[in-house]
């Protein structure tokens, strides 16, 4: 994903995000329908989360959603601000610190 976002310099075709950002506070109709397909990305993503956490790679003690939920801010969240630097550097930081908080660590 962020290789992908470095080499599109970070134009993003994603109109969920840019409708969330720029027009859903304004029209309820939009609201509506973005954050239900905002929902249908996190069910995707704690699916993912459900699995790791099986799997043994994910923290059990975290709740599936709330994984998914952090997951999908960091992206969005440093998506927006690698569009600003022009590089990919804090999606990876902030993926990396992601992951380190979500990663079971075996003792």
């Amino acid at each position: 994903m962020i290789d992908l976002a470095v080499e599109k310099n970070f134009k993003s075709e994603c109109l969920v995000q840019k409708f969330t950002i720029e027009c859903a506070g304004m029209n309820e109709n939009l609201r509506t329908t973005t954050r239900n397909q905002i929902h249908k990305m996190l069910d995707v993503l704690e699916e993912c989360v459900l699995e790791g956490q099986q799997y043994g790679g994910i923290r059990e003690d975290l709740d599936s959603r709330e994984v998914a939920e952090l997951i999908q801010s960091q992206l969005y969240g440093s998506f927006i601000l690698g569009r600003l630097a022009g590089d990919g550097e804090g999606m990876k930081k902030s993926l990396k610190s992601t992951i380190g908080y979500i990663q079971k660590l075996n003792s």
